[in-house]
């Protein structure tokens, strides 16, 4: 390292900051994607709620702000808070999108890789420096001309392709882990949705026994047929199996999405399994307070189906670290406070798992691992329903509200509450999802903490980088 030269990010980069885009025009739907301050969190963007540039809002000026795939992005406005610093790096599912103001767009030149770029920005060098030299109190600040103020040890071209290289497979195999824990996570929400909020089982076998009823006269028959086929809601499969008017192999068609012949070439053990969830369905819907529900059904307060667990000790920022045993929830976004290694709080697992509610931000997260948690977290299990399908239950029931609790509000609101036969049906499947989550989950935290130890080694020439990676092998 001592023969690599010292030299200034500003020679090396080309920084723009973003467009004054006016937020009275932003749009929640349509357009072309903003990166705001707002969407960039720790190595990473959050694009929920993100916000929009109307195409016919687009001007000439606006093409310099259009941004490139391996560009890195840097807060300029609070650009490290106690989760770390405020970065990421475009990738192609990320585009097209605007950089907005204060904001600022990193890219490599002269030489510089601009991968390599991206973790010289994440090292513990510059999030030191740029601790030291941002300005302001209430909203502290970095400026262009202190980014590229800072100073760093450029190594020759090829360890640089090297250390990135080295580092992005590690983010490359975490970024596919993240993709297929976004999937399996839709893929519950999904089957809550069709069971327990558009109660499609039951629908199902509505339409099928209208149907099943009307076979005596052939006129009405035909009638409900083409009724059904013209209705877009059902889904081809399942439109099929309504139109046999048999209402349990409807719902098991509703259930599972597959046509009736898929069905039958399923094993003995899996149609009897999906038999017995269609007949946990009824088939008709009754009038309640939220509208139409399954008959049997009803509809109770959150307070109603959730226990509020009272935790031994809540822990703060100087009393975790970043690596250890047990790890720490707190209400932000991020959720992971950090960890430590005494004994648990709270004791869960895939099969008993817990969940936690943000008093102040209205973010829950389910845990099917011991944790502890922070100040204005709330520890919550079942009462009397499996404690994942109450936390799907209870999700999105409460608006957000800056500066505000809502742990009051949030008890006092209403849900549809199932037999708890179909509750314990969902939470058995959802489980294996989740177990599936918790294990690449980890995968991940490993993955991090390899890169985050590889990370100063590297950048320091204490490892060294080249192609073969040999000595990296042996050192991992």
């Amino acid at each position: 390292m001592s023969d690599w030269p010292l030299v200034h990010l500003g020679d090396y980069i080309d920084l723009q900051t973003g467009h004054p885009f006016k937020s009275k025009d932003f749009s929640d739907s349509e357009g072309i994607t903003l990166l705001r301050g707002d969407n960039i969190v720790q190595g990473q963007f959050r694009w929920e709620n993100v916000k929009r540039w109307p195409d016919e809002q687009l001007i000439e000026r606006h093409n310099n702000y259009f941004l490139k795939e391996g560009d890195v992005i840097l807060a300029m406005d609070r650009p490290w808070i106690e989760a770390g610093l405020k970065f990421g790096q475009i990738i192609k599912k990320d585009l097209p999108c605007l950089l907005v103001q204060r904001t600022s767009c990193l890219r490599a030149k002269n030489g510089l890789n601009q991968d390599f770029l991206r973790y010289l920005i994440s090292s513990y060098s510059f999030v030191e420096y740029v601790k030291l030299v941002q300005t302001g109190t209430a909203v502290p600040h970095i400026s262009g001309k202190q980014i590229n103020g800072f100073e760093f040890r450029l190594p020759p071209k090829s360890v640089q392709e090297s250390i990135g290289n080295i580092l992005k497979s590690l983010d490359v195999k975490s970024e596919i882990n993240r993709q297929t824990n976004q999937t399996l996570e839709h893929i519950a929400q999904a089957i809550f949705k069709n069971w327990f909020v558009d109660f499609e089982p039951t629908r199902a076998k509505i339409a099928a026994k209208q149907i099943g009823q009307a076979r005596h006269d052939s006129e009405r028959s035909a009638a409900l047929k083409e009724a059904l086929l013209a209705d877009d809601h059902w889904p081809e499969a399942v439109a099929a199996a309504i139109a046999e008017g048999d209402p349990e192999r409807a719902a098991m068609a509703a259930i599972s999405g597959k046509s009736l012949n898929e069905i039958d070439q399923l094993s003995p053990e899996q149609q009897e399994q999906l038999l017995t969830t269609a007949a946990l369905f009824p088939d008709a819907l009754v009038d309640s307070e939220l509208g139409e529900i399954p008959e049997g059904w009803e509809v109770n307060k959150i307070d109603d189906v959730v226990e509020r667990l009272k935790p031994k000790k809540r822990y703060t920022k100087k009393q975790v670290e970043t690596f250890g045993l047990v790890p720490v929830y707190e209400q932000g976004a991020d959720i992971l406070l950090g960890f430590h290694n005494d004994e648990a709080g709270f004791e869960a697992t895939p099969e008993n798992p817990l969940f936690i509610f943000g008093d102040h931000t209205c973010v829950i997260h389910l845990s099917c691992e011991d944790f502890d948690i922070s100040q204005n977290v709330i520890p919550l299990s079942g009462n009397g329903f499996p404690t994942i399908w109450v936390y799907y239950a209870v999700q999105d029931r409460q608006e957000f509200q800056e500066y505000r609790r809502h742990w009051s509000e949030f008890i006092i609101k209403q849900v549809v509450v199932p037999t708890v036969e179909i509750a314990d049906k969902y939470a058995r499947f959802v489980t294996n999802l989740y177990q599936q989550k918790e294990q690449l989950a980890r995968e991940n935290k490993a993955l991090e903490q390899l890169r985050d130890s590889l990370l100063p080694k590297l950048l320091s020439g204490e490892l060294t980088a080249n192609p073969n990676q040999t000595e990296l092998d042996k050192t991992a």
